[in-house]
Parts: structure tokens; C-alpha cells; sequence
């Protein structure tokens, strides 16, 4: 037996969400971990922690995702993001680093809803879901003009965290009380950079029964988003 590091998607066809479940049933020892390195971005750090606080005070949280390419990403190689659902498209592409998120925010998140349009390497598909207390809306899309990513986090009525591209902003009401540069997830060289602190992670803690745990339950509890928003928009 050993341990499995993989790239995204898992989740993209019926049957695999059932195989990893009993892979995992059947190695209880064995990590299993897609690279969602996401969440190592200090932004998406920062939501995750003003999430957790809101959480602690019984605040109702609102996730608001928009991302735009214009079309698939042309360095990228094999090719399968342009192949459409059979592959994961661009819910296997970047509408499940999002998932992953949805599932730090609240590991019970599930999918409300789920539409797509266009063709593949040229869709767009938008994902209602329910978090404890909220609801999360992602849209995601390869028909866009420019590269753009957009999460927004509200708390309850008064405090909002906008995360643009390379800034981070905070608002009480209207009015901002915080902004600041922050690596963007629509510079390609900033998402690589992700990888480092994955991998020091995954190399600090790999013993730690208690991480491995909780990084094979995001595995599967995301794998399971993803399926779900693929089987109904099929």
C-alpha cells in the first residue's frame, strides 16, 4: 500500500465517487489527496478565518465565486480540459478548487442546484449550494473576455470580504475599512507558487493521523460536490 497524491478531478464519471469510497474503506492508513493547493493562497486563508469567527458567533455566511477565462488555459497539457464533462470541464477545472472551499467553510456543504451552457472549452456553468447558516453561488466560465476571479464573503449584514484578483478588500457596510495587494488566482504564476507550501504540508504532516484524516475527508466529501453538479447538469 501507498499513499496517493494526484492531481484534480476526482469525481468526474459514475461509479468513481462509490471506487474511492471503498478505497478508502478498504486502506483506512493510506492518505488520498487531490492538490487543492487553493487554499494556501493568504486571501483565501484570510475568508476561511473570518468564516470560521462568524461561525463561532452563529453569523449567517454568503459565498459569492466568479471566475472568467477566455477559453481553456493554452499552456496547460493532454488537453482534457477542452473535452467537456467526460473530462470535468470547467467544473473539473476550476468550479472544484471552489468546492474545496465551499467544504473548509462547512464540511456539510451540498449542491442546491446546477446549470451549464456552451460548448466544451467554451462553457459556463453556475452551482448553487447551502453552507450551515448561508449558501455559496459559483460561477465559473471558459466563454469569458479576460482572465477574472472573484470571491466574496459575507457575514452576516454588515461586514463584507472582497477578494478581486490582486486585492483584497474589506467593507463595513459601504464603507472599506481594509484593502491590500494579495497574490491573485487569475496570475498563473501566482497559482504555481501554491504548490510549494502544498507539498512543505503534505511533507510536515503526512505522519499526523488527525491531518490525514481530515484531508482524505475533503477528498471524498469534494469528489462527491463535483459528481453531483456533473450528474445534474449531464
Amino acid at each position: 500500500d501507498v499513499d496517493v497524491v494526484c492531481e484534480k478531478p476526482l469525481g468526474v464519471a459514475a461509479g468513481d465517487v462509490q471506487t474511492l469510497e471503498e478505497l478508502v474503506a478498504g486502506h483506512p492508513d493510506r492518505l488520498l489527496v487531490p492538490v487543492h493547493q487553493y487554499r494556501f493562497a493568504p486571501a483565501w486563508e484570510r475568508l476561511c478565518a473570518a468564516a470560521r469567527a462568524a461561525a463561532g458567533r452563529d453569523e449567517p455566511l454568503q459565498l459569492r465565486v466568479e471566475v472568467e477565462r477566455p477559453g481553456t488555459d493554452p499552456l496547460s497539457s493532454g488537453g482534457w480540459r477542452a473535452a467537456g464533462l467526460p473530462e470535468g470541464g470547467i467544473l473539473g477545472d476550476h468550479g472544484v478548487h471552489y468546492l474545496a472551499l465551499c467544504w473548509a467553510l462547512d464540511p456539510a456543504t451540498a449542491l442546491r442546484n446546477a446549470t451549464l451552457r456552451g460548448e466544451p472549452g467554451h462553457e459556463s456553468a453556475v452551482l448553487d449550494l447551502s453552507l450551515d447558516g448561508g449558501h455559496a453561488s459559483l460561477a465559473v466560465s471558459y466563454a469569458g473576455e479576460r482572465r477574472r476571479n472573484l470571491v466574496e464573503l459575507r457575514i452576516g449584514a454588515a461586514t463584507t470580504l472582497r477578494w478581486l484578483d490582486a486585492e483584497l478588500i474589506v467593507l463595513a457596510g459601504d464603507q472599506v475599512t481594509e484593502s491590500g495587494a494579495t497574490p491573485a488566482l487569475s496570475d498563473r504564476q501566482a497559482v504555481n507558487d501554491l504548490y510549494a507550501p502544498f507539498y512543505d504540508e503534505l511533507l510536515a504532516h503526512r505522519e499526523d493521523a488527525a491531518w490525514r484524516a481530515s484531508r482524505v475527508g475533503e477528498t471524498l466529501a469534494v469528489a462527491r460536490l463535483l459528481w453531483a453538479a456533473i450528474d445534474r447538469v449531464r
